[in-house]
């Protein structure tokens, strides 16, 4: 069962990004990312390359978990 009370869906303890889920049909567990831009939300493919961004940027590693522990992103669902 997937529960979407978040800016996420839940799986078996999972959260899953709801942007893959609505544009893919994917099941994709959100993680923190990093690029030039910032750290985000954000979801990997099969071969490890980054796939979505769910989130806003944020300045540090430690808000962008923060902001996934607590679910307090709003969640991006346009890429």
């Amino acid at each position: 069962m997937v529960k979407t009370e978040a800016p996420y869906a839940v799986k078996d303890g999972r959260k899953l990004s709801l942007m893959c889920r609505q544009l893919f049909g994917e099941e994709r567990e959100l993680r923190v990312l990093s690029s030039a831009a910032g750290h985000y939300l954000g979801t990997l493919d099969d071969y490890g390359l980054p796939n979505s961004r769910d989130s806003q940027y944020y300045a540090t590693r430690e808000a962008a978990q923060a902001a996934l522990d607590t679910g307090s992103f709003t969640p991006r669902l346009h890429p």
